[in-house]
């Protein structure tokens, strides 16, 4: 295969169980890297962190702090509370001691809702008393985080 450059596409090896397969990097679907769950997952995530972490570091190293400013206040806010949405929907079925699943965040709402018969109680009393303490530290001083 050729690019219309009229030179050949990269293709590169991805290990699978037999061996190495050459494919295009479109080609790749997410289940011959990982399946999701297995210890080559687990790895490739962790792998991933790292990344992030090294080119946070790197990009503090060098100075690019200064490239937020360009960001405007609203899309900082917005972008925020849309990942604390994310986060906070993920979290309620460790909240309720349900099984949780699926994928996204609607995916993980519909599983939610189709479990919710599955309510741990007891898991729901401390994940309230865990909420109503963090909200009402504020109340008690403002040093104590969580407020």
């Amino acid at each position: 295969m050729t690019t219309a450059a009229g030179k050949p596409k990269a293709k590169f090896h991805i290990p699978v169980m037999e061996g190495l397969l050459p494919i295009e990097r479109s080609q790749v679907p997410a289940e011959v890297i990982a399946s999701v769950g297995s210890d080559q997952y687990v790895a490739l995530a962790a792998v991933l962190a790292f990344m992030a972490a090294g080119f946070l570091i790197l990009a503090r190293i060098i100075g690019l702090g200064f490239l937020a400013d360009f960001l405007s206040r609203t899309v900082l806010v917005g972008f925020l509370t849309g990942v604390g949405i994310q986060v906070a929907f993920g979290e309620i079925s460790g909240m309720l001691g349900l099984k949780g699943g699926g994928h996204g965040t609607l995916g993980k709402i519909w599983t939610d809702i189709q479990q919710i018969e599955q309510v741990n109680y007891y898991a729901l009393v401390i994940a309230l008393a865990v909420l109503v303490v963090l909200t009402g530290s504020k109340k008690i001083s403002n040093k104590i985080p969580g407020g």
